[in-house]
Order: structure tokens, then C-alpha cells, then sequence
């Protein structure tokens, strides 16, 4: 019997390394425009082209900014870049109110722009703003820094000029970069996988018994355990991270499914569906070293 990999943990490393980048949208070879104005507010500050101004705007549907800025082209229609800040529910999580505005949940990348690394979602359509949106998210020690890149329609050249401006960006004196990985995220988590490892433990011994009603009685006792974290860990905030949850929670359903079929073929004498399900569980153990392989990138050490 092919057992799954040990329970792993998560812990918050001081220093994040092996980041996934995103390309920044600017086009090669394009010469950037003179970035001669600037403007300030709260604890950030940026320049902008000369041919740019202030822009009058209502924010977006759930994103209310404090401190905001809103700039862009003048006698442009609808192209806007807003800045400001916010205390986001979770650490670099976009606002519960207006992720409740997208059709469906979006999937953040890490872009370099000067000298931080922003979270960024590309080209969302929040019902009612009749426009699309790239936001950037950047945490720091005092509030989230949120930029939006509001345009009638997707314009990669415009979401470029954005962030030439984000590059400019500088924090207020006393105000640093917080740390990518958030704390809250990995102690729940643990918190999960310590009792999904504890499931393992009691009942993984019965895996290996001649009987085969104790094995299936194992294998249904391990099904649940499986699909019971699955379920925690889908209700996280994972944040940056929600890529990587995404699949160890498929990878953990899939887990409660193989063990459920093992305990099927177990008490129906099956072995052509006993192989089944063994493979079932192999694919699901490389799917869940897979996932802890994509949060140790962002900044999650395992143990």
C-alpha cells in the first residue's frame, strides 16, 4: 500500500525569496515618456508625464481608497490610474467587497516595478464599473497600497504607462515593505494539515492489515479526514498564494476520492479497482508536493 507524503508544515521565512515574476507590459524598445509632474498623498508619492493631469473618478464598486490620487492622459476617455491606500482583510488580499464584484475569483502574479514587487491582476471586469481594471497591491507596515489601471477596454500600452508611473512609487519616511507571506495563512493552515497528519498517523496502520474490512474501515476514515481539510483549507485567505491552495485542496479531494475507492474495492474483493485507486493516490501525492513546492516560491519554507 502506497502511503502519501508525510504531514507537512508551514512556517513564515524572514526573508522572501524564489518569487514567480511577471514581465512588466512594457514594450521593448519604446522610450519612456518624461515623467515631470508629481503628486503626494498620505504615505505615497509618484511622478507622472507632463500630459497627464488630475482626473475626477467615483471609486470602484468595493475598493474604496483613503489618501487616493487619480491621474491621466488629458482628453483621454476613461483612462485613469488611481492610487491610494487600504486595510485589506488580509495581508496583499484584495478587498472582500470587491472581489465580490468579479465574475470570478482572479489569480494574482508578482511583477517587478522599481524597487518592489507588486501583486497584480490583469484586466478585471468588476460589475458596474464599465470599464477594465488592473490592480496592483502593495503591503506595507502602515495600510495596503492599491493602484488602479481603469481603462474602456483591455489596452496593454496604457497598462504599460501605468506602471512606468508605479515605478516611481515611494513610500513615506518610517514606512517599510511588509513581507509577502502572511502569517495568518500559514498558521491556519498548519493548523489543518497537523490534524490531517494526525488522521494519517491513527489510521495508516490499518492500511497495511491482512483484513480487508479493517483496511476499508482505514480507507474511509482517511477519505474523511482528507475531504474534511480539503474544506478548511478551501475557506483560507490565501492571498498570493491562492493558486498554490487552489491545488492542494484539488489534490486533498482527489486523496479522500482514491481513498474512497480503495475502500470500495477492499470489500468488494476488487483488485483491478484496489490498483485504481492506488494509482488515484499517487497522482494526488504529486499533486500535493506540487502545491508545497509552489508555496515554498512565495516565500512559505516546509518542514
Amino acid at each position: 500500500m502506497q502511503r502519501l507524503v508525510r504531514p507537512v508544515g508551514l512556517i513564515v521565512v524572514a526573508a522572501v525569496v524564489g518569487f514567480v515574476l511577471a514581465r512588466t507590459l512594457e514594450k521593448p524598445g519604446r522610450p519612456p515618456g518624461a515623467l515631470t509632474r508629481s503628486a503626494s498623498a498620505g504615505l505615497l508619492a509618484v511622478r507622472f508625464p507632463g500630459d497627464w493631469g488630475d482626473r475626477v473618478s467615483r471609486p470602484l464598486p468595493g475598493l474604496a481608497l483613503a489618501d487616493r490620487v487619480t491621474i491621466g492622459p488629458r482628453g483621454a476617455h476613461g483612462e485613469r490610474l488611481s492610487i491610494g491606500t487600504t486595510r485589506a482583510s488580509g495581508l496583499d488580499a484584495l478587498p472582500a467587497a470587491f472581489l465580490a464584484s468579479l465574475p470570478r475569483r482572479p489569480t494574482p502574479e508578482v511583477v517587478v516595478l522599481g524597487p518592489y514587487r507588486f501583486d497584480r491582476y490583469l484586466d478585471l471586469h468588476p460589475r458596474g464599473a464599465g470599464t477594465t481594471v488592473s490592480v496592483y497591491l502593495l503591503a506595507t507596515t502602515r495600510a495596503t497600497v492599491i493602484a488602479t489601471c481603469e481603462s474602456p477596454r483591455p489596452d496593454g500600452r496604457f497598462t504599460a504607462a501605468c506602471e512606468q508611473v508605479l515605478r516611481t512609487l515611494r513610500l513615506a519616511r518610517g514606512v517599510k515593505v511588509a513581507e509577502n507571506v502572511d502569517a495568518a495563512y500559514a498558521l491556519e493552515l498548519n493548523q489543518i494539515l497537523a490534524t490531517l497528519g494526525e488522521a494519517r498517523l491513527a489510521n495508516g496502520p490499518g492500511l497495511l492489515r491482512r483484513d480487508l474490512a479493517t483496511r476499508a474501515h482505514a480507507a474511509r476514515r482517511l477519505a474523511g479526514a482528507e475531504a474534511k481539510a480539503a474544506r478548511a483549507a478551501e475557506r483560507l485567505p490565501a492571498g498570493i498564494a491562492v493558486a498554490a491552495n487552489d491545488t492542494l485542496v484539488s489534490a486533498l479531494r482527489q486523496a479522500a476520492s482514491g481513498y474512497e475507492s480503495l475502500a470500495r474495492a477492499a470489500l468488494a474483493h476488487d483488485p483491478s479497482g484496489y490498483e485504481r485507486a492506488q494509482r488515484t493516490l499517487a497522482t494526488a501525492q504529486r499533486r500535493l508536493a506540487g502545491a508545497f513546492k509552489a508555496l515554498a516560491r512565495l516565500g512559505y519554507r516546509l518542514r
